[in-house]
């Protein structure tokens, strides 16, 4: 099963911390690191003390706001090309770590992923997607639904869920549903439910 995860320079040491820990895990054989705003000379430390074969993948330019940390636009980018490329994997935000294996995981997914939903009245969609993100995606309906933790999802490489990250990784490049970023507060309006909005959280939920 591969580890796939995004950084940027900030960030490296974090990845080598959530490389290590997730060598608790029998299954653990590959790590794919996607990155951005780093240079292969800091990166080449992750290689090191590790039983991993590590992958390093610099995220291209496939939009104009790929690369602004608080858009998120680039961890659904290393989700879509992981999945597609490397088969399946468990994606981990790179501040994240294992603290104990993590067993019969395949037990938990359900339909071949795992999806974590949070279970707070206040973190449903409408109070953390632009009413026209919803719009745009065509799921205004979603508005009453809880949100989903990106920070952590799991992907078996089946055809439901190749369709799935797919339509998450075409909807991350459209600036009206991706952004604004979490510096804008309350953007539909200060009579409006939005808060903020999650980018790649609230395209994923």
């Amino acid at each position: 099963m591969n580890l796939c995860t995004v950084i940027n320079k900030p960030f490296i040491k974090n990845c080598k911390n959530l490389i290590k820990s997730y060598e608790l895990n029998s299954y653990a054989e590959n790590a794919v690191v996607y990155y951005f705003d780093c240079e292969e000379k800091d990166l080449k430390t992750l290689k090191e003390n590790t039983n991993l074969t590590v992958s390093l993948i610099e995220i291209p330019k496939v939009s104009d706001f790929i690369y602004q940390p608080r858009g998120f636009a680039y961890k659904v980018y290393a989700i879509w090309h992981c999945l597609n490329n490397f088969g399946s994997m468990i994606y981990s935000d790179s501040a994240n770590c294992f603290i104990k294996k993590f067993t019969g995981f395949e037990d938990t997914l359900t339909e071949g992923r795992l999806l974590l939903p949070y279970t707070h009245s206040l973190l449903h969609n409408k109070y953390w997607c632009t009413r026209k993100s919803l719009e745009v995606m065509e799921c205004v309906e979603a508005a009453n639904y809880p949100q989903y933790w990106a920070g952590f999802q799991v992907y078996l490489k089946t055809p439901q869920n190749i369709k799935f990250v797919d339509e998450y990784y075409h909807y991350s490049l459209n600036e009206d549903v991706c952004l604004p970023d979490t510096t804008v507060k309350q953007p539909d309006g200060r009579e409006a439910f939005c808060r903020e909005h999650r980018q790649d959280q609230s395209i994923y939920s």
